[in-house]
């Protein structure tokens, strides 16, 4: 029953349910090269919006950390911003190169696991027959 209910609820047809929202504080000594962004709220993405990432950099690899990156965030100083009006895109290419690598830097520390648990992970491997 509790494995029915799991694919249940991973199923497109599921609700869209609402997201946490992690903020983060740019520095105040980053002012100057900040653009007056102050807070950068973001979520963590579904399989959904990573495949619409792919598909928004054309399968080019080398763009598809930034497009993550951008569909990760959803507020900037408490505003939220959407990538499908163009707002979230213009803002970015505004954005100075250590804006965005604070920013990108967030992504990655919210989408990857903590250090060691990749290998304990695969070293928790067993063999099963079925």
């Amino acid at each position: 029953m509790k494995s029915q209910q799991a694919v249940a609820a991973l199923s497109p047809a599921a609700p869209v349910a609402s997201f946490e929202i992690y903020e983060y504080d740019v520095p105040e000594d980053m002012a100057d090269v900040a653009s007056g962004i102050k807070t950068v709220g973001m979520r963590l993405l579904t399989p959904r919006i990573e495949t619409m990432a792919f598909r928004r950099v054309k399968g080019n690899e080398e763009q598809l950390a930034y497009e993550l990156t951008k569909q990760a965030i959803v507020e900037i100083n408490g505003e939220r911003v959407s990538i499908a009006d163009g707002h979230l895109d213009e803002t970015w290419e505004r954005m100075h190169p250590q804006i965005r690598s604070l920013v990108m830097n967030a992504y990655a520390d919210l989408s990857t696991p903590p250090e060691g648990a990749q290998a304990r992970f695969r070293e928790s491997r067993r063999v099963k027959v079925g």
